[in-house]
């Protein structure tokens, strides 16, 4: 190995190790959204018209049927061996990115990657000016580092299956936390369902805009797509997750901020503790942006009424086959058998 590739590559681990130290020591909080833009590795934070998350004004939604297309959803094995992360402000599941496990999503001939799914609540992303108990958002990277967040909002009515599976698989905070406390927490034993055929709402119309992320580096020219139908979870789910991501002495929530009105999110039907911190960044401002919608066309439930209809027709035609021959040999029984001439002769006096 050359001088000069050995030293590319210290610097590039270098970077990921900044990275990940950035991120294990969560150097930003809800707390001081502000100071987000102080921060020379979080310029983009500061932009306006670029940024997520959204206030979706449906009336104002471009129909878009000739310009999107479906979401392709593709997953190389029904479950995965994951790594759940408790963080100072969420719980994450990183998903492996192996050949035998990986999840992706072809959208518009592009291959994205699923990297990992985070939760939020409320939601961060609002739909005529209401909140949502909560917003899973799975981040997707394509080979040349295209960001593609697909998020579901979800909120409180019956329990969630898929969340049921693994909600008590997340690690909990050290005990005694303390400045040199390391974070997030993880565990890498936990067998999770891949998400596209388990979780997401089973129509897959969506909203599409261009965003960033929702917390530091605030990467702009972020694709995002919102599916169109909420999904549901228990007020036992939601308020487990909130009392968790809380527990931390030195967690990076905010209580009662000041874009949530009386602590409470308008919306929201759950039972909301406004005591617990939140882990949302309000809703930025639009700009020229527009947001699209695209229908999901559905083929494999049109397919599918077409083979149910027809199976319908061919069991009606065979009842209606069984009922005739069953006719034709009931009145085979009842028709009176003809007499043979012999048996039709009158009898003579001698009989």
């Amino acid at each position: 190995m050359s001088r000069k590739t050995s030293s590319m590559q210290s610097h590039l681990l270098s970077g990921l190790g900044i990275f990940a130290c950035l991120k294990t020591a969560a150097a930003w909080s809800y707390v001081d959204i502000p100071a987000w833009n102080s921060e020379p590795s979080s310029a983009m934070c500061q932009n306006s018209g670029d940024q997520s998350p959204i206030d979706i004004a449906t009336a104002g939604v471009i129909s878009a049927e000739a310009g999107l297309k479906d979401l392709e959803f593709s997953s190389n094995s029904e479950s995965a061996v994951v790594e759940t992360q408790t963080t100072s402000s969420t719980w994450q599941v990183i998903w492996p990115e192996n050949s035998s496990e990986k999840a992706k999503i072809i959208w518009a001939d592009k291959e994205y990657i699923l990297r990992h799914f985070h939760y939020h609540s409320p939601s961060e992303n609002k739909i005529d000016g209401q909140f949502f108990d909560l917003e899973v958002q799975h981040i997707h990277r394509s080979i040349d580092g295209q960001l593609l967040v697909v998020t579901v909002l979800l909120n409180v009515g019956s329990p969630n299956t898929y969340l049921g599976s693994f909600w008590d698989k997340f690690p909990t905070f050290p005990k005694n936390i303390t400045s040199t406390t390391v974070l997030p927490v993880s565990r890498r034993d936990v067998t999770v369902l891949e998400p596209y055929g388990n979780f997401l709402p089973a129509d897959k119309s969506y909203y599409h805009w261009m965003g960033s992320l929702t917390e530091p580096p605030c990467t702009n020219n972020t694709l995002w797509v919102l599916m169109k139908h909420a999904l549901q979870l228990s007020q036992e789910q939601l308020s487990a997750y909130r009392v968790a991501i809380n527990a931390s002495s030195k967690n990076s929530l905010v209580v009662k901020p000041s874009w949530i009105q009386n602590g409470v999110p308008e919306g929201t039907r759950g039972l909301w503790n406004a005591e617990l911190g939140v882990n949302n960044r309000p809703v930025q401002v639009m700009g020229e942006r527009q947001v699209q919608f695209h229908k999901h066309s559905q083929k494999w439930m049109m397919m599918f009424a077409i083979c149910a209809a027809a199976t319908l027709v061919i069991m009606c035609i065979g009842v209606l086959l069984c009922k005739k021959q069953k006719g034709d040999s009931t009145e085979t029984k009842k028709r009176p058998r003809k007499k043979k001439p012999e048996e039709m002769m009158p009898l003579t006096a001698d009989a």
